[in-house]
């Protein structure tokens, strides 16, 4: 992940002024691996360098601190699509400091999200048992939501990432193919949706033990 993120340290140079890139000498600090200038910079207002710094912080990993630059640049400019950026590379790390509270405070009034940052207030009225809210907002978004199913095919040893099964080949909603175990499968639609959007494969496919399954929404 870190090299992902300093490559996309160097496509984000691109974007800062000229004088403010030179000034802080930015294409040779990211030769040397050296951002405590970047870090310290008085320029505390420029956007990008929100950006910047909290993914110069993601790369070290140091969350927290992270979070207090990516937090500024959100009130800052709340539609700017390096929110995904960001957010995509934290992924799995952005819940583990409870931040659900602070992102309420600072998208609930705000109707005009970057997608993550959509999803994110989304998780936000998840995590807050706000269960009729968390429909209404993903309804009004537009969040997709009408999967279709098919499985289980074989996946000995995890080799089923690396097959080709039927649904790869063709798209037949009313073909019945040979799946796990000699069974016979084809695509459906589950006959409940929980209310807080998520589909528990666990739940609908079966056997669920090695198993290989397919989603499928048309949109």
């Amino acid at each position: 992940m870190k090299r992902k993120i300093l490559i996309i340290l160097i496509l984000l140079f691109t974007l800062l002024s000229p004088p403010f890139a030179q000034e802080l000498k930015i294409g040779n600090l990211l030769l040397n691996n050296d951002f405590e200038v970047i870090k310290t910079s008085p320029q505390k207002d420029n956007f990008y360098l929100k950006i910047f710094t909290s993914l110069i912080y993601l790369m070290e990993d140091n969350i927290k601190e992270a979070w207090n630059f990516w937090k500024s640049a959100i009130k800052q400019k709340p539609t700017s699509q390096w929110h995904e950026v960001i957010g995509l590379l934290g992924s799995d790390i952005w819940e583990s400091l409870s931040i659900f509270d602070e992102l309420n405070t600072l998208l609930k009034d705000n109707s005009n999200l970057s997608s993550y940052l959509e999803y994110l207030y989304w998780k936000t009225l998840l995590s807050k048992n706000q269960i009729e809210e968390a429909e209404s907002f993903s309804n009004l978004k537009g969040f997709v939501k009408d999967f279709m199913f098919i499985g289980p095919f074989e996946n000995v040893g995890n080799s089923g990432f690396y097959k080709e099964f039927p649904p790869e080949k063709e798209i037949s909603l009313n073909k019945i193919y040979k799946g796990k175990t000699g069974l016979e499968i084809r695509w459906f639609k589950p006959e409940e949706r929980s209310k807080n959007g998520y589909i528990s494969l666990y739940n609908i496919i079966y056997p669920n033990q090695w198993a290989t399954a397919y989603a499928m929404v048309y949109f």
